[in-house]
This record gives structure tokens, sequence and C-alpha cells, in this order.
């Protein structure tokens, strides 16, 4: 709850995109809107079902994690692939500047304000008619952007029609050169050029890199943005049951995973053993996930809320899928009691795919057994086979809101915090690019060099033109990372009996299920009561009605005595 002079007033940051179902790219959800156009094909997106639940679940607050935070994933069409992500936290409204506290304002108010610490503007407004009138206790936002017209291009625009320009063109400003991936000829791509176009040389079919088109297009990031819900729902408007059909579509939750989860973990703490510190099980993981910008495999060498796509650089969000194939493990432990018994976990459907078996940690470069340390080491600690510097930390405290067990890490990257990158990433990348690489200029060929720092779009010193680095080049700077074994010591809860599994997922599957009916009861009882004032109003205007009707006729009576 909100404290101080604000005392009483719920306030909540969110940040969302899904995934473009044409070309895979995330839409940012940055603000009350159902539909966006995709930045990158022009694709419409709808998110009003999306949005719809992501504040639904912030104010129900059913499971009590609104203060603490909290992030999950939901799926496309009914099936497993993942389509987009949530992310939302109780609190007053921020600069994402600077982060300081922002000013609040009185409900409905529209006006453009500015933080107090850096003096970064935003905006604040009150919801748009269509979005308050599906969540009528939706009453302020901060920060957002502001709802737009959104028209889908027609198919001429998005199409494959036209081709790259040739130098002997005038090139439209800003523009930036490439080279074909068939022929090698150098062409320049403009703000005019369709995405996927055409070869003026080879006539090979060129499809523009995420690079080379969020140069010349303006591209929205996802960001954090924040709004102010009443306590109680507002009186439903007259016609709301109209709507019962998009309330009883809520009562099956897009998040079952979630769910599934905080009953496990309400189960182990009140009605399961704990397993001893000290005790626990090594499990040895190798994942990646596929990037939802180019459809690269992306590695995920530890437990980490975040993964950079070697190819596109696009920051992917892996935490509810780490947390979740640790989970799976945890609950898998009575099922894989030796070494070396693995389990693949799901496959493409997914856009992820997990390996893991029980295995004490070795060492990546001679395979030696790595000694345990105790639970909380933070360091390094020495392979005993070839003295490689293996990292052990504690698991980051953010993994408890998606994994059971307390856990202890070996041989893992750790996320970037504020004291500065993975210091174990920095070398390897250090050792692998070296010095910088030159070559020449696309345009006038002269030498230029680029190091780890230069951009994709690089400009020539000479001759000023925009150009893509080449991918052998790019690579060559910034390795892309390789996946790897990793391992957890858990230290429990853990369920290591096959009865015991049985009787977790029969009492979870009617935890689950009582919390659904008194869902449903509750948007039941909305309806209801919705119906009934509906019907006390209609009625009340015909009582209205006759009333005024008998004045009417009693006047017309005495009127012709």
């Amino acid at each position: 709850m909100t404290k101080g002079k604000n005392e009483g007033r719920l306030f909540g940051g969110f940040r969302m995109h899904k995934s473009c179902p044409e070309c895979g790219h995330g839409v940012a959800m940055n603000g009350p809107q159902g539909a966006y156009a995709c930045d990158y094909c022009g694709t419409v997106v709808d998110v009003s079902e999306n949005l719809d639940a992501a504040l639904e679940r912030f104010w129900n607050d059913e499971y009590g994690v609104r203060a603490e935070g909290r992030t999950y994933t939901f799926g496309r069409g009914g099936k497993l692939t993942i389509a987009g992500f949530v992310e939302y936290r109780e609190g007053e409204p921020r600069c994402r500047k600077c982060g300081g506290s922002l000013p609040v304002v009185a409900p409905g108010t529209d006006a453009s304000l500015t933080c107090g610490g850096c003096g970064e503007g935003y905006e604040t407004f009150p919801p748009p008619p269509e979005i308050a009138g599906r969540i009528p206790y939706l009453i302020q936002c901060y920060g957002a952007e502001r709802p737009i017209e959104v028209v889908e291009p027609g198919k001429g625009e998005a199409g494959v029609a036209g081709e790259l320009g040739t130098e002997g063109k005038a090139a439209v400003a800003p523009s930036v050169l490439l080279g074909c991936p068939e022929c090698g000829a150098t062409s320049t791509a403009g703000e005019d050029t369709p995405r996927a176009t055409v070869c003026e040389y080879c006539k090979a079919h060129v499809f523009l890199p995420d690079a080379v088109w969020e140069h010349l297009h303006t591209v929205r990031r996802k960001r954090r943005w924040f709004v102010e819900m009443s306590r109680k729902p507002a009186a439903p408007p007259e016609g709301q049951a109209a709507g019962k059909d998009r309330d009883e579509e809520h009562v099956t939750t897009i998040d079952e995973d979630r769910e599934v989860f905080l009953a496990h973990r309400k189960w182990l703490e009140e009605r399961g053993a704990l397993k001893p510190a000290g005790s626990g099980v090594f499990g040895r993981f190798r994942l990646h996930v596929v990037c939802p910008m180019c459809g690269s495999e992306v590695p995920v060498n530890g437990p980490v809320m975040t993964a950079t796509c070697g190819k596109c650089s696009a920051e992917v969000n892996v935490a509810a899928r780490v947390g979740g194939w640790i989970r799976e493990f945890e609950f898998s432990t009575w099922a894989l009691p030796e070494e070396d018994r693995k389990c693949t976990f799901a496959g493409s459907v997914l856009n992820a795919i997990a390996h893991y078996q029980t295995s004490k940690p070795r060492c990546p470069g001679c395979g030696a057994e790595i000694a345990r340390v105790e639970t909380g080491t933070d360091g390094e600690t020495a392979c005993a086979g070839c003295g490689r510097a293996i990292p052990v930390f504690p698991a980051p405290a953010w993994l408890r809101e998606h994994a059971l067990s307390a856990a202890q890490c070996y041989a893992c990257e750790r996320d970037i915090d504020a004291t500065g990158a993975d210091q174990t990433r920095a070398r390897d990348l250090a050792a692998a690019a070296g010095a910088g690489v030159v070559f020449p200029c696309l345009a006038c060929g002269a030498s230029m060099e680029i190091g780890q720092g230069s951009a994709r779009i690089c400009t020539c010193p000479y001759c000023g033109r925009n150009m893509h680095v080449p991918d052998a080049v790019w690579f060559r700077l910034h390795p892309p990372r390789e996946e790897m074994d990793w391992y957890l010591e858990l230290g429990g809860p853990l369920v290591t009996e096959r009865g015991e599994a049985a009787r977790v997922a029969e009492d979870v599957e009617r935890d689950v299920q009582e919390r659904r009916n008194r869902e449903a009861l509750r948007i039941y009882a909305r309806r209801e009561r919705a119906e009934r004032m509906a019907s006390i109003r209609k009625n009340l205007v015909w009582v209205v009605l006759g009333v005024v009707a008998a004045a009417a006729l009693a006047a017309a009576w005495i009127i012709w005595l």
C-alpha cells in the first residue's frame, strides 16, 4: 500500500510487450491502447485482451504478490508458444530517467508535468473511454503513450515490390550502404525501401537487417509506465452485463503456470517436508531460447533475467522460463535418482529447449569434478584438475519468485548489476575480440577501423556515408555466446518420492480449482449485481412514466369536468 501523503491510493508500474504474429518482433505495450502497429512489418496487433488481463491481475492481487512485483508470460491462441511478457509492481510513479519519485495529480487530470529531479518531461491523463468502460477501476495513467489511431497498411506498402538503389541513383536521406548477401554488390537502402526487397544486380530477395531498419525508421522500445486504480470497483455502467462473455473468458486464466507455482509453494511451505540445507541435489542445465526479434538461438548460461542475442543485440527476458525449468527439475528429482538421467523440456513450440540431469558440477575446461562450496559463497573456486577459476555464487533473490529451492550456482553466468558487467564474460569478449578490425568503406573504399564500442551502423570518417557492418566483421568483434553446462545445488524444498509427487499434484490441482471457483463466483456476483441494477433502473423508468401518465389523465379529466 502507498504510504505518506498518498496513503490509501493504489499505484502500479507496468512493462509489457506482445510478439507480432507475422514477423515475431516484440510490440511494446506502452500505454492504455487496444492495438498497435508493428514497427517492423506494419501488422496491427490486438493487445486489448492482454492489457485487460494484466490490469485485472494487478488489481485483484489474488495471491498477494502485487507489492513485491510479478512477471509472467502468456501464450498465443491457446497454444504453448510464448507470445508476450508482462511485468508489474505496486509503487508510486517514478521517472524512467533518474528513478526519482514523480508528483501525482488528482484523477481525471490531463497535463504535461516535469520530474523535479532531472527535468524529464512526462504526461499524465485519464484512460480513454473504451478502456475505462472495460476496466472501470483504472482512473489515471502516468508516463504512458497516448492512444493513437492505428491503421494497417495495404499489401502494396508491406510487399516485396521495389529494389535496392545503386550508387548512381540519388539516395533518400537518411540512407545506409550494405552489401548484397548473394553477389556482394553495394546497394543503398533508404526510408522508402521496403523491408523485403530485391537486389538490382542479381535479383536476389534481400531482407533488410534489423540494424538497418532501426536506423532508418523509428522503433518504439518497451518502457515502464504507471497507473492509479481505485481500491474498490466503480459501479458498472448500464449495459455492462452485456459484456459477460469477456468476464467469463477471464475465469480461465492465461497464466496457469504461475497459478500452479504459487499453489506448489503454498503446499510445500504448509505441508511439505523441507530438505535440510547442505543436503541438496546437484543439477546440470544446458538451455537456449529463440530470439523474438531475429529468430536466432540465444544461449542461457545461468539463472539470469535477460539474455542478449548475439546477432541482433536484442534483450530477451528469460526469467520466467529459467525459473520454470528449475521448478520442473525440482518436481522431477524423484524420477531422476541416478546421475546422467536426462530430460528435454518441450521443444521448438515453446521457443526454447532445455536439457537437465542430476550431476555434480564439472569444470568446463577439463571436465574434472568441482569441489562443493558452502552455501552462500560468492566468489571463485579453482578447478583441481586444470586450475581454472570457476565462478560460484548464491542464486539471485528474484529466482525465489519463479523457483522453490534455495540454490548455489556453479560455473554460471550472472546478471549485470550496479557494480558493472559480468567480469568472466568481459574477459572472454576481450580475449576473443582483441584489437579492432579494418575494412574498406563500401562507398569510397577508404580503410576504416571499428572496435567493440562501434555501432552496427557506422559512418565513414572520409566520405560521411552510413553503412551496415558485415556479419563477418561484427561477429569477429562480438563473439556470440555458446551454450555451456551450468550447475545448481538445490537445497529444497524438493519432491523426492513418487508418492509425494502424486500427492502434491492432487492437492495443487484442488487448490487451483478452488481459486478459480471463487473467481467465477465473484464474476457471477458482479454480473448479477449489474443486471439487477439495470432491471431496477428500467422498472423505475416505467413507474415514473406510469405516474406521469396517471397525472396527465387526471388533469385532463378535471379540465373536461
